[in-house]
């Protein structure tokens, strides 16, 4: 029989209405276009709808699954333990907790006992729908009902507390993985990590992730992960600990050198930003799309449009530039500082690239005309706007009309006002 792999599902709730009926009752009217198999008046093997529910429940035809299913009832054929999981996975799948809670409650009624995947898909059901402590229950119904949780049981509930900041719950399920010997995969290592930082333990971080980089489980995403997790969090230095943690591991990728430059951007540490970028060519890394626009938006925010400006031109001479969202981001930051020869002279060159400027582009240039009180300028860049067959947004207007007013040109600001 094909097997269904459960992922979703459902929390105790009490369902008295009875299964027979919840199935027939059309519950699953929900998708008028799933095209049915009929077979009503055809004699099938309890192992053929067992069957056909997996198939229908693998080609997402949820209602089609769910007329056999109730088929299967009133024909009073047996059901066993895997078709049943597959009935709540589709249920919780689909929104219909109640009905999967119901089928769950009345397995005993078919003679099927609950096993470890049955309460894996409880766990993650609940745990989808923000219900961690009913997903905690269901772990100790596992355990008292003598099922061994598994490594995706101890997985699953260990994430979720994880990006909860559960410290105390997630370190007892750490233990017992380990008394287990249960391996946790690198994933869930970047959560923990990612946990204790953001509640402030950083030695425990330090300590969770050297317990994996000494054992050398840690691919090169996961070392980006462990960085991202300290940076992001203004911890420059953890970061770069991790960062010659990798290098030593010879594991660099363009993915490590793109979260230690983002990091560096969130710390203010500008020079050593352009350092690394710089150095990526020496360790056989090639800059991507990413690093570039990560490194011009950081230089560019930090008021930094004239070293911004030269990555710009390496990035374009890289064939990286797509869009023109680059270029704006230099262009505000020349303007921010007045310094609108600089802004224009790059918008030209950005012409010459036949790169094509959008209305933020515009709108940049004629809300900094506007506030310099340079109304021809301005109204260049609305023309130029205009004849690009862009229309103008809210707070375009709102700049010119308050250029107009400011300058007394009254009649102007009342016709663009219209």
């Amino acid at each position: 029989m094909l097997v269904a792999t459960p992922r979703i599902f459902p929390p105790l709730e009490s369902a008295p209405e009875s299964l027979a009926s919840l199935a027939c009752k059309r519950a699953c009217r929900d998708s008028e276009d799933d095209k049915l198999v009929s077979h009503t008046n055809v004699c099938l093997s309890s192992h053929t709808y067992a069957t056909l529910i997996d198939t229908y429940g693998k080609g997402g035809q949820f209602r089609a699954a769910c007329e056999t299913f109730a088929r299967i009832i009133r024909q009073g054929r047996s059901l066993n333990t895997v078709t049943l999981n597959t009935m709540i996975h589709l249920y919780g799948n689909c929104g219909r907790l109640r009905q999967a809670c119901l089928l769950f409650q009345k397995m005993g009624e078919f003679r099927c006992v609950p096993d470890t995947w049955t309460y894996n898909i409880l766990i993650s059901l609940n745990i989808k729908n923000n219900k961690v402590k009913l997903a905690a229950k269901y772990f100790a119904r596992m355990k008292k009902a003598f099922l061994e949780p598994d490594v995706v049981s101890y997985r699953t509930l260990l994430y979720a507390y994880s990006t909860r900041k559960m410290v105390r719950e997630a370190e007892e399920l750490i233990r017992e993985m380990d008394e287990r010997d249960l391996e946790i995969d690198e994933f869930t290592q970047s959560a923990l990590t990612r946990m204790y930082v953001e509640s402030g333990m950083l030695e425990q971080s330090w300590l969770w992730f050297r317990r994996f980089h000494l054992a050398g489980n840690i691919s090169s995403d996961c070392y980006s992960a462990n960085i991202d997790a300290y940076g992001e969090r203004g911890y420059t230095l953890a970061a770069e600990k991790v960062f010659i943690c990798c290098k030593e591991k010879k594991k660099l990728t363009v993915l490590e050198f793109n979260v230690m430059i983002k990091a560096y951007g969130i710390g203010k540490c500008y020079d050593k930003a352009c350092q690394l970028f710089d150095s990526m060519k020496k360790f056989g890394v090639v800059a991507d799309k990413c690093s570039y626009s990560s490194l011009i938006h950081i230089l560019a925010s930090a008021d930094k449009p004239h070293i911004a400006k030269s990555y710009l031109k390496k990035m374009q001479e890289a064939g990286l530039v797509s869009d023109c969202v680059p270029y704006c981001v230099v262009i505000s930051s020349f303007t921010k500082l007045g310094q609108f020869e600089m802004a224009e002279e790059l918008y030209k060159e950005m012409l010459r690239y036949v790169v094509q400027p959008d209305v933020i582009i515009y709108g940049v240039f004629i809300n900094a005309f506007a506030d310099a009180g340079s109304v021809k300028e301005a109204i260049n860049y609305v023309n130029e706007m205009r004849k690009a067959g862009l229309p103008g947004n809210p707070a375009i207007y709102n700049s010119l009309i308050k250029l107009y007013t400011k300058v007394g040109y009254l009649k102007e600001a009342q016709e663009t006002y219209k």
